[in-house]
């Protein structure tokens, strides 16, 4: 079934939000009692680390999308 499928969606508008950095946006992504050092090791992996502290105005589409699938990535941990 789709349903039963390990397969993620990123829609074209990101949905992140304009007034928050890219570190703020996936602290604010993670689950009530998740720990924020996950979000270290998304910057890491997803090489975001040079973009923490950048808003997404300031972010081109695909650091964008890079972000978005990080946030996406946090109900992995």
């Amino acid at each position: 079934k789709a349903q039963e499928r390990k397969v993620g969606l990123v829609f074209q508008d990101y949905a992140l939000f304009p007034n928050m950095t890219v570190r703020k946006n996936l602290l604010f992504a993670l689950e009530k009692g998740q720990d924020p050092a996950i979000v270290d090791e998304l910057e890491e992996i997803i090489e975001l680390g040079e973009l923490r502290n950048r808003y997404p105005d300031k972010l081109s589409g695909g650091q964008k999308q890079r972000v978005a699938l990080a946030i996406r990535s946090t109900s992995g941990f």
